[in-house]
């Protein structure tokens, strides 16, 4: 595997696709071709490639200081997960944090058919397990 991870800016995110698409254009034997596990299930062109919002996630944590203060810090990137051979998953990708909303929440994700698609879960339609997962 290869995993690509740069910061979370528009010119990050860039950066991150151009070498995406440079791997996944080499010419190797089919079992050797690359494929993208994460945070696409595709081999396709980026649908956000193009907007004015990068793909980007945001991960907290606490800086190893020499003081005692203990301080979150929120820090923004990209990134690109790659292996060799087929995934064999086209499970669609949570690409943005999920929105939740009063009695539903909105899930935006990147699916197999290389297009961005937003699903709603409702506790009315997803009872259950379905609904507490989409939370």
């Amino acid at each position: 595997m290869l995993v690509i991870v740069e910061n979370g800016t528009k010119a990050g995110h860039t950066v991150v696709l151009e070498a995406r698409d440079r791997i996944l254009q080499k010419n190797v034997d089919k079992e050797e071709k690359p494929c993208v596990l994460a945070p696409c299930p595709h081999n396709t062109e980026c649908p956000v490639a193009y907007s004015k919002i990068p793909c980007n996630f945001e991960v907290s944590y606490l800086p190893l200081l020499n003081n005692k203060t203990t301080v979150k810090c929120n820090h923004k990137y990209s990134y690109v997960v790659l292996r060799k051979g087929r995934s064999g998953n086209n499970w669609p990708r949570i690409v943005q944090p999920v929105l939740p909303r009063r009695k539903h929440v909105v899930c935006r994700m990147c699916c197999h058919d290389g297009h961005l698609h937003e699903v709603i879960f409702t506790k009315a339609k997803h009872k259950g397990h379905l609904y507490r997962c989409a939370c």
